[in-house]
């Protein structure tokens, strides 16, 4: 598993111990991640590769996560649990981020909000499907949002923490108030609340964010409690697992996308008002 959540491992664990399927011991499954990933020798891996599908040279970008150079090695049953390279002809078990957006703008919607940005690290397939689930639900509504990529604004230094609050603050000045931000804290370096609150505006009176991955950091380590899109990683996991285990069972398996809805949203203090 590369580049994945710990819900991500969670639900391919449960098939992978569950109902005498012990995917681990058949197929010498290899976790791989991180640093490693960047390493990695697919040689070595006899059955089974579950990783992240995103750029073809077997390291990491700014624009996306783990790459698959591993994937011309072999006839090796293979799932993609990531979507940034559509093309790659693989069966795929993928969170639902057009879903994803909707439901982040539905929640601003019913909280009567009027002026909206969305704010995405990179211009990759996950992020586009969001915004575009996110301005098309608002569209429906009358409304428009002012949607925005880091990968495509900011050209130099695009890890650095300073940068990253200068872009996202520089875009809060210039929108009207009050404004609901749909934003993506987990792939970011910079804490959204506390830039907000550095650059002078009350949360959520004035700037109400919503993140997406219902992580533990956004409740406890940001400087406002997050409110989240509570993707299914469990669930994705799950049946990628299930997907893995019909093709070491000899089934065909169709290089088709399985996309997962998100559960609902986590509410925090960075949404609780109402405009």
């Amino acid at each position: 598993t590369a580049g994945v959540v710990p819900e991500h491992r969670k639900g391919f664990g449960s098939v992978q111990s569950g109902g005498g399927t012990r995917l681990r011991q058949r197929c010498g499954l290899r976790a791989i991640g991180g640093q490693f990933c960047r390493s990695y020798n697919p040689i070595g891996c006899n059955r089974i590769i579950l990783c992240g599908v995103n750029h073809p040279q077997g390291s990491r970008s700014a624009r996306g996560g783990p790459q698959v150079g591993i994937l011309g090695h072999g006839d090796k049953p293979v799932v993609g649990v990531f979507m940034a390279r559509p093309e790659i002809q693989v069966p795929r078990v993928v969170p639902d981020d057009y879903a994803n957006g909707k439901m982040a703008a539905e929640h601003f919607l019913s909280k009567g909000f009027r002026h909206f940005l969305a704010l995405m690290p990179a211009d990759n397939w996950a992020c586009a499907q969001r915004i575009r689930g996110f301005e098309e639900t608002l569209q429906q509504a009358g409304l428009s949002c002012d949607a925005h990529y880091m990968t495509q604004e900011i050209k130099e230094d695009i890890f650095s923490h300073p940068v990253q609050e200068d872009w996202l603050v520089g875009h809060l000045q210039n929108a009207p108030k009050p404004v609901a931000v749909f934003c993506s804290y987990s792939t970011m370096q910079v804490d959204p609340t506390q830039a907000t609150l550095d650059a002078g505006f009350s949360i959520p009176e004035e700037v109400a964010i919503l993140s997406i991955n219902n992580e533990s950091h956004a409740g406890h380590c940001t400087a406002v409690p997050l409110s989240c899109v509570e993707v299914d990683w469990f669930e994705v996991g799950q049946q990628a697992a299930k997907c893995l285990h019909r093709q070491l069972s000899g089934e065909f398996v169709a290089p088709e996308t399985i996309q997962i809805p998100p559960t609902g949203i986590t509410l925090r203090k960075s949404t609780d008002t109402l405009a």
